[in-house]
């Protein structure tokens, strides 16, 4: 979802003739559900390596999903020259297309250098915001048993640029992980508080 929401502001701002352009919440929250309800719940597959039936499935998916990208970004790039043209639907033009077509050859592969820098980039805000739940600051009560408070976790103007309308999302991962975390430091917090566990660890391995 990340690089899709990355590449219809990409095709936004391509526009040469009008470097004004602004990409808006409702827009980018319209957009998401139309990608999921394109993919369904499963638009990780559209990076994954399987059969051949499963990569050819994929790759239509993939492609149906690019082309209601340029078709949108075309639409807020026409609506935003002439505000009267919002309510009209626009077929994205050839250039459009063909540079959104470029930029998931290039870029929405397992592997390539985006896809690296931007998983790297959400597992940090993510790791960030489950420290934050599981581990409140030194000046509150820490208890295993108490209910989380989300309104710990990072709001989403500290998010990293192009992941604000990921928050819904990232908080509601950092929540469950968090959760994780409590449990599982109920039960093995007091083996890892052991003063021999460290050097037991390394010196197995």
């Amino acid at each position: 979802m990340y690089m899709f929401l990355l590449l219809f502001r990409q095709l936004v701002f391509s526009d040469p003739t009008d470097p004004t352009h602004k990409v808006s919440e409702p827009q980018l929250a319209l957009l998401k559900k139309e990608i999921r309800d394109i993919s369904s719940s499963h638009l990780g597959h559209c990076f994954n390596q399987g059969s051949d039936n499963d990569n050819e499935k994929w790759a239509k998916i993939r492609q149906d999903i690019i082309l209601q990208i340029a078709m949108r970004a075309k639409e807020t790039s026409q609506s935003q020259l002439d505000p009267q043209l919002a309510s009209l639907t626009f077929a994205p033009d050839e250039r459009i297309l063909k540079l959104a077509e470029r930029w998931s050859d290039s870029n929405m592969r397992p592997n390539s250098p985006l896809s690296i820098m931007l998983r790297n980039r959400i597992r940090d805000v993510v790791f960030n915001q489950v420290v934050a739940l599981t581990f409140p600051s030194r000046d509150s009560v820490m208890s295993l048993g108490k209910p989380l408070d989300s309104a710990s976790a990072a709001p989403p103007s500290a998010l990293a640029s192009g992941m604000e309308p990921l928050a819904d999302e990232i908080r509601l991962l950092s929540e469950r992980l968090s959760r994780l975390a409590h449990i599982h430091l109920g039960v093995y917090l007091p083996l890892y508080e052991q003063e021999d566990f460290s050097s037991s660890i390394f010196s197995s391995s």
